[in-house]
């Protein structure tokens, strides 16, 4: 089956990543968000910026827990 006639959902199964804005990450951390865009703007996360709003992968929020040196 070629990808013109595949539906979109099955296309992109399991490639996506969700991905949280600031606000959602220093909720779950127990931080202010302006703590989490200065760790976004020291390197210590990994995010994108969409539409003037910084976005976190799930996966770099796991890696960034794994390493344990934030603080909440």
């Amino acid at each position: 089956m070629s990808t013109a006639t595949t539906p979109a959902s099955s296309r992109f199964r399991g490639r996506i990543e969700p991905h949280y804005t600031a606000q959602e990450v220093a909720e779950t951390l127990a931080v202010k968000p302006r703590t989490v865009r200065a760790w976004i703007e020291q390197g210590e996360i990994r995010a994108v910026k969409l539409h003037r709003q910084w976005r976190i992968p799930a996966s770099e929020i796991h890696r960034f827990l794994r390493r344990g040196e934030h603080v909440g």
